[in-house]
């Protein structure tokens, strides 16, 4: 999963001043504070690795959770991994999520590996597993934000870049200023059709000051 990050600087001066004990003596010194209008989106936890894997027909039936391997990055008591996102600004703003091929961005599919010898024109198609398969849920969120948040408010298909949708789904919109939290879960069902193998895709967070 891959992050934007807008880094800033935070320029001062430090205020300084000499008096003579005998009679008085003054000197001034400039200060100037430069402050710049800065964002981060990040993770809570370094492991933001996430997976699912089918092992028998109760698998296909329901479809999976993700899971973290080092457990739940966000500290939830629920059973199903929630991974946690800080976004900090100095200003109000929009966080988007769109899903991604690793390996061909403009792709509307996961990265497909398996099987080396695929029948032509007949079983690309069974590995042509759409991004939207992949379903998030906001679960949670720090005071002042729940109210911001406008969509996956269920599980809903993360869908890949197109024209009308550069960054893809507005998930926060008009966030507060300051250090704000949320959560998210991963969901997947994706049936009978497709072959075995292994699929992949990246989850990208874009947050954007107004």
């Amino acid at each position: 999963m891959q992050q934007y990050v807008f880094p800033v600087a935070l320029i001062c001066s430090l205020a300084l001043s000499a008096v003579a004990n005998a009679g008085q003596g003054n000197s001034s010194q400039p200060v100037a504070v430069v402050l710049n209008e800065v964002i981060e989106i990040a993770p809570v936890s370094a492991n933001t690795d996430a997976s699912a894997i089918f092992k028998d027909v109760y698998d296909y039936d329901g479809g999976l959770f993700l899971t973290a391997a080092a457990g739940n990055p966000a500290g939830s008591e629920s059973p199903v991994d929630e991974f946690g996102w800080v976004v900090k600004s100095n200003r109000k703003f929009d966080v988007y999520v769109r899903a991604e091929n690793p390996t061909l961005p403009s792709s509307n599919f996961m990265a497909y590996q398996g099987a080396a010898n695929l029948q032509p024109g007949v079983e690309e198609d069974k590995t042509n597993m759409p991004l939207s398969t992949l379903l998030m849920k906001v679960t949670r969120t720090s005071a002042g934000i729940g109210s911001s948040v406008v969509n996956y408010q269920r599980y809903t298909g993360v869908n890949p870049k197109t024209n009308a949708l550069t960054n893809g789904l507005k998930v926060i919109e008009n966030g507060p200023v300051g250090v704000n939290t949320f959560s998210t879960s991963f969901k997947i069902a994706p049936g009978w059709s497709y072959k075995a193998g292994n699929y992949s895709a990246k989850v990208i967070f874009t947050a954007t000051q107004l």
